[in-house]
């Protein structure tokens, strides 16, 4: 099926990592596919959170895992967001550090 020239970019871009770009440059009919930067982001995760909410209305915290924990106890204040998950067959609560959340 023919592919519009204007969603094929002439090499890799910010969005490709190293890996893919090794592979694409290696395999024949390979497709560098166009992608923008997006625009930096003005707002932070912190920026947009109603503090005046509840933030654990299902005890979800207990369902983080000790490594968590520990990164977590080394600050006075952070806002972290998490997601659940399954890892050897336990519910448990993941969390990130970085502002990003995931879905």
């Amino acid at each position: 099926m023919p592919i519009p020239a204007e969603l094929c970019d002439s090499g890799p871009n910010w969005l490709h990592n190293q890996a893919a770009v090794t592979l694409g440059r290696t395999l024949p009919h390979w497709i560098w596919w166009r992608a923008d930067k997006p625009p930096e982001r003005k707002k932070s995760l912190v920026d947009m959170i109603d503090f005046n909410l509840p933030y654990d209305k299902d005890d979800a915290l207990k369902l983080i895992p000790p490594h968590h924990q520990k990164k977590l106890d080394e600050f006075d204040e952070i806002v972290a967001t998490g997601y659940r998950r399954t890892r050897h067959g336990k519910q448990c609560l993941e969390l990130r550090f970085d502002g990003i959340a995931v879905a």
